[in-house]
C-alpha cells in the first residue's frame, strides 16, 4: 500500500469514526428529550452582536409538549407569542396587530431550536450533533440563518441555550424554574386569531 493510499484510508476511517460519534451523540440527545413528555421554564433572553455587546433583552415563558408543540411567550419589554402545534407555527405580535403563519415542518427544518420538539428521524438527520462538557452542539447540515445551537445541561435540567446566527450574532436563553413535564392544558398550543388582526399566511406563499 502506497503512502497516499494509506493516508486516504486513514482519512476515511477518521470520517467514519466521526460520523459514528455524531450518530451516538444524536441518539443520546434524542433519548434525553424522549425521557420527558416535554418541559416548561421561564427564560431570560439576551441578544449580543458580533463584539458581544448587548443588543436586546427580554423575559418570558416557554412550554414544550412533544412531539411538535411549543409555546414561546415574551412578556417584556414587548409582548410576543409563538405557538407551534402539529399543523402550523403561529407568530403573533399584539403591538403590530399581526399574526404570521408558517408550515411547521419547514420551520423545524430551518431552526435547530424547533428540533427539540420533534421526534422525526428525517428532520434529525438534517443536523450534526456532538456532545461536549456543557451539553450538546447542534449544527445544521445545510447553510441557513442559524449557524449552530448549544443546549447546556446541569444534571438532567436544561440550564441554558445559546444560538449563533450566520452573521455572528448570538442569543442566550437562560432557563429558570425548569420542570421536566409537559403542560396538561393542550389549549396552550392553540391559537385563535383575534378580531382585526392582520394575517400573513406564509403556508400558501409557495
Amino acid at each position: 500500500m502506497t503512502k497516499w493510499i494509506r493516508l486516504a484510508a486513514l482519512g476515511v476511517c477518521g470520517l467514519m469514526g466521526t460520523a459514528q460519534a455524531n450518530e451516538a451523540d444524536a441518539q443520546s440527545l434524542q433519548q434525553y428529550l424522549a425521557s420527558m413528555t416535554g418541559f416548561t421554564a421561564k427564560f431570560e433572553q439576551t441578544v449580543y452582536d458580533e463584539q458581544q455587546q448587548v443588543l436586546q433583552q427580554s423575559t418570558g415563558n416557554l412550554a414544550i409538549k412533544r412531539p411538535g408543540m411549543l409555546r414561546w411567550q415574551v412578556e417584556t419589554p414587548d409582548e410576543e407569542l409563538l405557538i407551534a402545534n402539529n399543523d402550523a407555527l403561529w407568530l403573533y405580535s399584539p403591538f403590530l396587530e399581526q399574526v404570521s403563519i408558517y408550515d411547521l415542518q419547514e420551520a423545524i427544518g430551518q431552526s435547530p431550536f424547533m428540533l427539540l420538539t420533534s421526534d422525526d428521524p428525517a428532520i434529525w438527520h438534517e443536523y450534526d450533533i456532538s456532545q461536549n462538557e456543557a451539553g450538546y452542539r447542534i449544527v445544521p447540515r445545510a447553510a441557513g440563518t442559524v449557524a449552530w445551537l448549544q443546549v447546556n445541561l446541569k444534571g438532567k435540567v436544561i440550564d441554558s441555550i445559546l444560538m449563533q446566527d450566520s452573521t455572528g450574532k448570538q442569543t442566550q436563553f437562560v432557563l429558570q424554574q425548569f420542570s421536566a413535564q409537559a403542560p396538561a392544558e393542550l389549549t396552550l398550543f392553540h391559537f385563535d386569531i383575534p378580531d382585526g388582526v392582520e394575517v400573513d399566511d406564509q403556508r400558501s406563499a409557495g
